[in-house]
């Protein structure tokens, strides 16, 4: 049995691994400030006061509740992953939908009574999130 055959393959399933590893790993490590219950999650595209947007206004039922009592603003660009079957991959913000569970890590600034969430309820900015189907 000739090793050199085995060593490539072996060094390309631990390469493979690793860049795995790399872009499916949270990229924010401490602990999330809360996990919820979407809504709904609507895109929005256009201009601000800070300029062009492109984020999902994502409305959530924060337990106890089951109806809507916060909202999240998540930039197309922000880190998403889905977590489904004990496996964790990277997805983007437009994978996110009514039904879903989400684990949310947030900016520290927020608001209340925002216009692209529920009425008087908290305005979020997330960092993070995690779809756990």
């Amino acid at each position: 049995m000739d090793l050199s055959s085995l060593r490539s393959p072996m060094l390309l399933l631990t390469v493979l691994a690793a860049a795995c590893q790399e872009t499916t790993g949270l990229k924010v490590t401490r602990p999330p400030d809360f996990t919820a219950r979407v809504t709904q999650s609507t895109y929005e595209n256009g201009i601000s006061p800070e300029g062009q947007m492109s984020q999902y206004a994502v409305w959530l039922a924060v337990p106890p509740s089951d109806t809507a009592n916060a909202s999240l603003g998540v930039a197309s660009s922000a880190p998403v992953y889905l977590s489904a079957e004990g496996m964790l991959r990277r997805a983007s913000a437009s994978d996110i939908r009514a039904g879903d569970e989400v684990v949310v890590w947030r900016e520290s600034a927020w608001a209340v009574g925002c216009g692209d969430g529920p009425p008087g309820a908290a305005c979020y900015f997330a960092s993070q999130v995690e779809i756990v189907r």
